[in-house]
């Protein structure tokens, strides 16, 4: 992977990383509706990241989610029911963001956070191991 694909790979997660301190950071000060947000745009930074690798980037939300089940998800490089956690973050962080009278139990910010630092993580797991699988493969030649 060239050095810019790498970049782009760490600016990612770095973000990703900073959307989970801003979801921590929200939900101890009760700021709810913005944990949800920063947990799933956590996950959504991640997913951008992943996607590096495929040398794919899609231009909506749909989309990412869409290559990432794709080749994440059906690869089993993540748990078949993954899809299904995205999705509820996506839908959860809409209704955070733009419903009328929604209320958010602080109990949901916190598993929702959960579901975010074990996705991140694993996310990170992936990408380290593929980098380093492309400096083995390049130090071969």
């Amino acid at each position: 992977m060239d050095t810019n694909r790498i970049g782009l790979v760490r600016y990612r997660l770095e973000k990703a990383n900073t959307k989970l301190t801003e979801a921590s950071d929200n939900l101890m000060i009760g700021h709810l509706g913005l944990s949800i947000t920063c947990s799933y745009y956590a996950i959504f930074s991640s997913i951008r990241a992943l996607l590096v690798l495929k040398d794919e980037n899609p231009k909506t939300h749909e989309g990412a989610i869409k290559l990432f089940n794709k080749y994440f998800v059906k690869d089993n490089k993540f748990p078949a029911g993954t899809n299904k956690l995205i999705k509820d973050a996506k839908d959860i962080r809409e209704q955070a963001d733009y419903g009328d009278f929604f209320v958010i139990e602080r109990k949901t910010a916190e598993a929702h956070l959960e579901h975010a630092r074990r996705f991140v993580k694993r996310a990170e797991e992936i990408l380290t191991e593929s980098l380093l699988k492309g400096k083995n493969s390049n130090n071969k030649k």
